[in-house]
């Protein structure tokens, strides 16, 4: 979680918390343990969360539980818009003064060391790759601007603040594109200038599954360059670290997304998730060298970010068929219906309880067949009417916890 990452250590503890709570009830020492605090200030820093955000969290017999996670979204923007380092970058990020704070710039640019950015007070900009400052611009839109839906991102595009020099930055942009005429007939169709069209195109197309998935396709048709590297990362990691052959497809296809990204120059460390337990990670270190080997444009990418960034797409992915459930979870997560369904075979056949319970792909939002829905994403802020659960960079063992703590026993 970038914004995380770059605020104040309260804050950071704060978005850390009700990530966790959202997800299901914790007893406090496993909440603490967590988050790397001790019972008792967890227990103080819950009382603090529920007065300042007016969240019902009640602790009772050393279990903490989020009685209305539905309101993580909200909170999660309020906690963040509270944070002085997150007003002073996003300022910045969008190219307007961020003042002379000393201590808050300083602060800032040690957490950005890590991606390469960097806030120069005097000249009241911040400077890094491109690449990097136009994802964390559609992010912010999509998290902050109010009435944003993916549907209606091209009313946002004018939005964007890009760097003077774009118009060389574009260029890279432009080589990932293989439809070429599709890009002539989208930056006529919305009237764009046509470098930035390049760089709307593309993220046009990565905010939405379907989209992003006919993108993929585009580039699966004509043997690209980057469709062919995105296999030899595939192909490296299944034998360095000895995987399942059936997921190699879906693999593919996700290592596709990430190339692309640090092709376009956004530092691997933005992937990765330093909080969380890697593991094999000295034979993931092994294979990451053989791949700087092999492909020359990660050649200048450290090792431990790349195996990091790689990582955050294993563990979507690694680990079922259980026989007449009697508590089914409905699995909507961003990939397509034969992903999914791939999932949900490697989680029916890991889950080891005592009564019956399995996961199907949810594909449909209407849908109201599950006991449990667990849809990828943030909460929207009116709670749909079925049980649903959301969950965020989600690994295969949330999941499992998930499965073992809302079953009907």
């Amino acid at each position: 979680m970038f914004w995380r990452s770059i605020t104040e250590k309260q804050t950071s503890l704060y978005l850390g918390i009700i990530a966790l709570l959202k997800k299901r009830a914790y007893s406090l020492e496993e909440l603490a343990s967590e988050v790397g605090i001790n019972e008792k200030t967890m227990r103080r820093h819950l009382k603090k969360l529920g007065k300042k955000y007016q969240l019902d969290i009640e602790v009772k017999k050393q279990l903490a539980v989020w009685k209305n996670p539905k309101e993580y979204r909200i909170c999660y923007q309020q906690i963040l818009q509270d944070s002085d380092q997150f007003t002073v970058f996003c300022k910045a990020l969008w190219q307007e003064p961020f003042g002379n704070n000393f201590y808050i710039v300083k602060q800032l640019n040690r957490s950005l060391v890590p991606f390469n950015l960097c806030l120069h007070t005097r000249e009241q900009l911040i400077t890094g790759s491109t690449a990097l400052l136009v994802l964390l611009q559609v992010r912010y839109i999509q998290e902050f601007m109010e009435g944003y839906t993916k549907e209606k991102f091209m009313n946002y595009w004018q939005q964007l603040k890009l760097p003077p020099d774009i118009q060389i930055e574009a260029e890279k942009w432009l080589e990932i594109i293989p439809d070429r005429s599709a890009l002539t007939e989208f930056i006529i169709k919305w009237q764009l200038p046509p470098r930035l069209g390049c760089i709307v195109y593309f993220e046009y197309h990565m905010i939405d599954k379907d989209r992003r998935r006919l993108f993929y396709e585009k580039h699966k048709k004509q043997t690209t360059e980057f469709y062919i590297t995105a296999g030899r990362i595939t192909a490296i990691l299944m034998d360095s670290l000895k995987l399942e052959p059936q997921s190699a497809e879906v693999l593919r296809e996700r290592f596709f997304y990430l190339f692309l990204d640090l092709w376009l120059g956004v530092p691997a460390a933005y992937f990765g998730n330093k909080r969380s337990h890697v593991r094999n990670f000295e034979e993931l270190l092994l294979a990451c060298r053989r791949i700087k080997v092999e492909i020359p444009s990660l050649c200048n990418c450290p090792v431990e970010e790349l195996a990091s960034a790689l990582y955050s797409v294993l563990k979507r992915v690694y680990p079922f068929s259980v026989a007449k459930p009697t508590f089914s979870l409905g699995l909507k997560i961003d990939g397509s219906y034969e992903e999914v369904n791939q999932l949900c075979y490697q989680l029916n056949q890991t889950i080891k309880l005592s009564h019956p319970v399995a996961f199907f792909p949810a594909m449909d939002e209407n849908q109201t067949n599950f006991d449990l829905m667990i849809v990828e994403g943030t909460p929207p802020i009116v709670e749909p009417e079925k049980r649903t659960i959301y969950i965020e960079d989600f690994a295969f063992e949330d999941l499992i916890d998930l499965a073992a703590y809302y079953f009907i026993s």
